[in-house]
């Protein structure tokens, strides 16, 4: 599955249709979401980081996991994103993260997730 998404990470933000459910979900979670300073986020299935980009400025700091590189090689390479959000490569389903997060968001990827109940119990 990375491989598919690391060939698709040079195109990823060009596609209108991302970026308008991007824009969308993050629009959903400044509205609905009482986000603060001293909020630690984690972005699972991050990608590019459409979504961390609109929640950033609004909390401490976001962790992008996503198990595509080249995805998040695009993510750091945002200057808006470099100094609050920390990249993390890797299948959390297989390896957790040990952090604690006052919110996890996640858009256009949990469905990829073979085992999605494995990938909630790794939120607890």
């Amino acid at each position: 599955m990375s491989d598919l998404f690391n060939e698709k990470a040079k195109d990823w933000d060009a596609s209108e249709r991302k970026k308008l459910i991007s824009s969308a979900v993050g629009s959903s979670i400044l509205k609905h979401v009482p986000l603060h300073q001293q909020m630690d986020v984690m972005d699972f299935g991050a990608g590019t980081g459409l979504i961390s980009a609109h929640v950033v400025p609004f909390v401490h700091k976001i962790v992008a996991v996503d198990i595509s590189k080249a995805m998040l090689d695009k993510l750091t390479a945002k200057p808006a994103l470099q100094d609050k959000v920390k990249a993390v490569c890797q299948d959390i389903t297989d390896k957790p993260i040990e952090a604690k997060f006052d919110l996890i968001m996640s858009a256009m990827a949990v469905h990829h997730v073979e085992n999605t109940s494995k990938l909630i119990n790794t939120f607890y």
